[in-house]
């Protein structure tokens, strides 16, 4: 991976993302026609989300989707060198005051959002635009020199990248401090982790992690959901969504099933920015 690192993807990440995204694609014509890269789920994980939709529309939406993946991984290239001025000026967060409010009263706040536009590239900017300290649970690459790498540009404006196996002390250690710490809502649930909740999401049952409202209402940590928008190539805005300032208040699920609904919102509004060849629905609800 060094050799891989040093001689291809860091030279290729001091190039303009103009050009980047021409590389993109071409990276898009053999990932989407010639290697098929997960085509079956994708389009699996489509006409299920989609009944609706004729077998044209799945083949658009497809085919938004890999051109939106390539950029992803070509934008993610760009990250390794990509100064902190670039990133602020490509990702805006539109009403930062929302979450600043909360930080002046001297509280944290959760972040929650999806897989969806580019979150990496909103993980390196979004740190400088707030009054909290972000705080990103992370979960570790296999490979430990990417794995570093990765988390080094994530560092690069500020962030804390915390591993999911330690945010229980995380939260334990710093739950009182005035941090935001982003769970991604959208993760599938390890094979080994019965803490989630059953819903119907995209036409299909589908087990959401609890973690966000766990500790939300452990810390009395007040929620936000960060609404991502793709605005043009290469530039996205994130928009704060107040779901409750009082956690636990909420009814059980009620926390975890507004995150999903507002995710599920974005995905329909534009579906080809969400991760669809993620394996979402590999388990089967039990009966």
């Amino acid at each position: 991976m060094p050799v891989l690192y040093y001689f291809l993807l860091k030279p290729l990440s001091l190039l303009p993302l103009s050009v980047l995204h021409v590389l993109s694609d071409f990276l898009f014509l053999v990932i989407y026609y010639l290697v098929g890269y997960r085509k079956k789920v994708v389009f699996k994980n489509l006409h299920n989300s989609f009944p609706e939709k004729n077998e044209q529309e799945i083949k658009s939406i497809a085919r938004g989707y890999y051109r939106h993946l390539c950029d992803y991984i070509v934008e993610g290239i760009r990250l390794f060198s990509m100064p902190k001025t670039e990133a602020l000026r490509r990702v805006k967060m539109l009403n930062p005051e929302v979450p600043d409010r909360i930080a002046a009263q001297g509280r944290g706040v959760i972040f929650v959002t999806g897989h969806y536009a580019d979150w990496e590239m909103g993980s390196v900017a979004l740190d400088p635009q707030l009054r909290h300290k972000l705080c990103i649970i992370a979960a570790p690459i296999k490979n430990k020199f990417l794995d570093k790498k990765i988390n080094a540009y994530r560092r690069r404006c500020g962030a804390k990248i915390v591993s999911r196996q330690e945010i229980v002390s995380f939260m334990r250690k710093t739950g009182t401090e005035v941090n935001a710490t982003v769970f991604l809502g959208d993760q599938a649930p390890p094979n080994n982790h019965g803490n989630y909740y059953w819903t119907n999401f995209l036409n299909q049952e589908t087990p959401v992690v609890l973690g966000a409202e766990m500790f939300a209402k452990r810390y009395n940590l007040p929620v936000i959901y960060i609404k991502q928008k793709r605005v043009k190539r290469g530039y996205y805005t994130m928009e704060a969504v107040l779901l409750t300032e009082n956690p636990q208040e909420t009814e059980r699920y009620e926390i975890t099933e507004m995150h999903t609904r507002l995710l599920e919102e974005m995905i329909r509004e534009e579906p080809q920015y969400w991760l669809w060849s993620h394996r979402r629905w590999k388990r089967e609800k039990p009966e």
